[in-house]
């Protein structure tokens, strides 16, 4: 994992620097690279889930861009791409946490409030965003 990590921000900033920093680099073709001799080609979910959220989690900024024909991802260069990757996050976090709120009182209207979802400790910051 950790080499597919480095492979894909040297891939960023080959793109980066040589070609176009503006150019949004389509997963399809992120994936198509990384998977040079690899015996099966990599799967999205992998590319989504062990490259790119783990080096968000490791504070590796990067952005991307989900609607339009720019699609895909590249290191900010202006605030723009921050807004860009900011904006991706709130058109899938929002609705998400509408709908737990959503679930959650209507579980606990037909309990009587006997049963809230998020009691469990591993909810308590989901309970406080949605009780702010």
């Amino acid at each position: 994992e950790e080499i597919d990590q480095i492979n894909f921000v040297k891939l960023l900033l080959l793109y980066f620097k040589a070609y176009d920093y503006k150019k949004y680099v389509p997963t399809h073709e992120i994936i198509g690279h990384l998977s040079v001799d690899r015996r099966e080609p990599m799967k999205e979910h992998y590319f989504r889930t062990k490259i790119i959220a783990e080096l968000r989690d490791k504070g590796v900024i990067i952005a991307s861009k989900s609607t339009g024909d720019k699609k895909g991802y590249k290191l900010p260069a202006n605030p723009e791409d921050l807004y860009h990757f900011v904006n991706h996050g709130n058109n899938i976090i929002i609705p998400m946490l509408a709908r737990i709120k959503r679930c959650r009182d209507q579980i606990k209207l037909k309990t009587q409030n006997k049963l809230d979802i998020l009691d469990k400790p591993e909810y308590e910051h989901i309970k406080r965003i949605l009780e702010f």
